[in-house]
């Protein structure tokens, strides 16, 4: 009798604490389980929290909600037996009916997957399948700068790096902001996916309703891949290329952040004002060609006469400097610096 009202306890308590996570849970993971059957997904489902979880395949375009709960092997355990007289068996007096239990996760699935979260996996989905470099490393490349609006001409990515913290970059930053990330669709004509990633996926992980219906249960969507911030390269026909951050955060874009503008050779393009990024006064390079582009973007812009750049062997490399008057780029020269 007792040992059949600690079963009954036992069993009790997993229920209850299965249930009570379930009704105070925060947040419900979303994993991949790439190719895998319906009962990789439920065991995949298993090794998550108590709740409800989500597991899909992009490839297969499949997503499923599991209800991960405790469960327990609790049984009765064999009696041990004691032998008396001709081949007869009887119970020892000092046994009795015992448990052997042991606890463990299950994972049931829940059909169908709510609205909200098959919202969210068909705009990862529509992403991934136009632009699955976005999706699995939160990168998105545009190649082929912007139409400044106030010029009706791309954007110079030289003279935005120059011009930082003001003028054209002022610009530049303001148009990413407002119009190429100003709704789904322009991000999405801008860079292929980056709409259905930003506002289909990113702004909409929070509040998702994942309950059971009736029930309404509001939580955050942990993702199994980056989406609070999507690094951004525009990038020119030369391979100069200007690095953003577009940080998402409760439900929207929160900021659009420059990084500084690189040239093929990853020599950060410098500002006028010398202030970060573009503070540098020195770059070097392997390549006479990539160095020679670079004097020329940074003569057309601080308005100076680069001199020519000097033959130094196979033993050294190009370098420029720049020496600044008032912080201002008033001169350059060139160097041969040795190979390491």
């Amino acid at each position: 009798m007792k040992e059949s009202i600690q079963l009954a306890a036992l069993l009790a308590s997993l229920v209850f604490e299965s249930s009570i996570a379930r009704a105070t849970q925060t947040t419900a993971p979303m994993r991949e389980c790439p190719g895998c059957s319906a009962t990789a997904m439920q065991t995949m489902a298993k090794n998550q929290p108590v709740g409800y979880a989500f597991i899909y395949d992009l490839a297969a375009n499949v997503i499923r909600k599991y209800d991960v709960y405790l469960d327990s092997t609790c049984g009765q355990s064999p009696l041990p037996q004691s032998h008396s007289g001709e081949g007869r068996q009887t119970q020892s007096a000092s046994s009795a009916p015992g448990t052997d239990c042991g606890s463990f996760k299950a994972a049931d699935l829940v059909t169908p997957v709510n609205p909200d979260v098959q919202d969210i996996f068909n705009s990862l989905r529509a992403a991934w399948v136009v632009n699955p470099t976005l999706v699995n490393t939160a990168k998105a490349t545009r190649q082929g700068p912007p139409i400044n609006p106030d010029t009706g001409q791309p954007f110079n990515l030289s003279q935005v790096a120059w011009d930082y913290p003001q003028g054209s970059y002022i610009t530049m930053k303001e148009y990413i902001r407002d119009d190429l990330l100003g709704s789904r669709l322009s991000a999405n004509s801008f860079v292929p996916g980056l709409g259905d990633f930003i506002f289909g996926v990113s702004m909409s992980i929070e509040g998702v309703d994942v309950g059971n219906p009736p029930q309404v249960l509001l939580v955050h969507i942990s993702l199994d891949r980056g989406n609070a911030t999507v690094h951004l390269d525009i990038c020119d026909a030369n391979g100069v290329c200007s690095k953003w951050d577009i940080t998402i955060a409760n439900g929207q874009v929160s900021n659009v952040i420059y990084n500084g503008t690189f040239d093929v050779e990853n020599m950060m393009l410098p500002s006028q004002s010398g202030q970060t990024p573009g503070q540098l006064n020195a770059w070097h390079w392997q390549l006479g060609t990539d160095a020679d582009h670079f004097g020329q973007m940074l003569g057309q812009n601080a308005h100076i006469q680069i001199p020519i750049r000097p033959g130094c062997g196979q033993a050294f490399h190009w370098g420029l400097v720049v020496a600044r008057v008032n912080g201002a780029v008033d001169s350059a020269t060139w160097q041969c610096v040795p190979n390491n």
